[in-house]
């Protein structure tokens, strides 16, 4: 009982995190997928969501160097942000 008790849990967590996701705050998404891993290290939901959250700060991150470089008129170096 114990057990499933953890992975109902670990499955609210996860949906909790995919609602951070939706509202672009990947911090509390990621914090939130961690918890539900912690409760049940084989869900496959949350594995896939802290994918995805490192998908996004990575994606986010080259949009953000990629604007900087083109504010300075840094062109090359702007295109070359990938």
């Amino acid at each position: 009982m114990l057990k499933l008790g953890k992975m109902g849990e670990s499955q609210r967590r996860v949906r909790k995190a995919n609602e951070y996701l939706e509202a672009d705050d990947l911090n509390s998404a990621e914090s939130w997928f961690q918890e539900a891993l912690a409760l049940d290290p084989n869900n496959k939901k949350a594995l896939a969501g802290l994918g995805k959250v490192a998908r996004f700060k990575e994606i986010k991150d080259r949009l953000s160097k990629g604007l900087a470089f083109l504010e300075q008129g840094r062109l090359e170096e702007a295109a070359d942000v990938h």
